[in-house]
């Protein structure tokens, strides 16, 4: 773990936010009221900003919902000097709170969180039922950038966004056939998030490629895996350039030291794996597109 000691801010000459601050490390929220799962979630779409400040204005405009607007527009008053990342992060729990049947303070899961977030303009993908005998027949569309693990299982990710698998016990409405089922993305927008609460075990892979309709292909990068243990959640966020750092904002709550990170290894380190991590057990994934 970084020594508080090395948790110090570096300040840059004024660029186009006159009060934008640059750490030696990325930065996270600090815990409050039960906020892991919007801390786990949000500090990594906050990091990978950072990296691209386009990536506000293309969110934007892809999801379009207000928690969404919420968020980056905390971001941008954060790196103003107006405000703070829990600020930001609260603007979108107060949000939750009046919009939906959600109270303050209460425990969150990882697919609510995205779920507010993650809701685009557009139809992100389609799921079909494939039948032998040519009765093609859609079973489901949605327009969330979030895709659950449920019933189906997948060896991994990429397998998962290319799924042509065999169900057991899936019929066709027409024949009765066992039918294969098949994902079909409209749209790739600029994240990804991918929850497998319930298939724990899944390959984590650190890029994937998903396939129009019209077979253009565009690849994803990992951005972040974010793990559960004892009722709390955690996130190891990955950078571009493979280094990976430890997200916990119950350690970074001291308002006396500097909420930066720790690096803990890089993912071009081939005995680095992301399928653990201090005990937690991975329940979501975020990626992000790479243009």
């Amino acid at each position: 773990m970084t020594h508080p000691s090395n948790k110090q801010k570096i300040i840059s000459p004024p660029g186009s936010m006159p009060n934008r601050r640059h750490y030696t490390a990325p930065i996270g929220m600090r815990w409050s009221e039960n906020s892991c799962a919007y801390d786990s979630v949000f500090t990594p779409i906050y990091v990978q900003w950072c990296t691209n400040r386009g990536l506000q204005t293309e969110f934007i405009q892809d999801m379009g919902t207000p928690a969404a607007k919420l968020l980056f527009d905390g971001f941008v008053q954060y790196e103003a000097g107006q405000g703070s990342l829990e600020h930001a992060r609260d603007a979108v729990r107060w949000h939750m709170a009046r919009n939906s049947n959600v109270i303050f303070g209460t425990y969150m899961s990882i697919w609510e969180v995205c779920s507010a977030l993650l809701r685009t303009n557009e139809i992100v993908w389609e799921k079909f039922y494939l039948c032998p005998n040519g009765h093609n027949l859609c079973h489901s569309n949605d327009s969330e950038a979030l895709l659950s693990a449920a019933a189906t299982p997948f060896e991994s990710i990429d397998q998962w966004v290319s799924m042509d698998t065999e169900q057991m016990t899936a019929r066709c409405s027409v024949c009765r056939h066992q039918v294969s089922v098949r994902l079909k993305f409209c749209r790739t927008p600029p994240l990804l998030a991918f929850e497998f609460s319930a298939q724990p075990t899944i390959n984590i892979v650190h890029r994937m490629n998903v396939q129009l309709e019209n077979h253009v292909q565009k690849c994803y990068s990992l951005a972040a895996v974010i793990y559960y243990s004892n009722n709390h959640f955690t996130t190891q966020i990955i950078m571009r350039d493979g280094r990976v750092w430890y997200y916990d904002g119950m350690l970074i709550t001291d308002l006396m030291v500097e909420p930066t990170l720790d690096c803990v290894g890089s993912i071009n380190d081939p005995s680095f794996s992301v399928q653990a991590c201090r005990g937690g057990t991975p329940c979501a994934a975020l990626y992000c597109l790479i243009t």
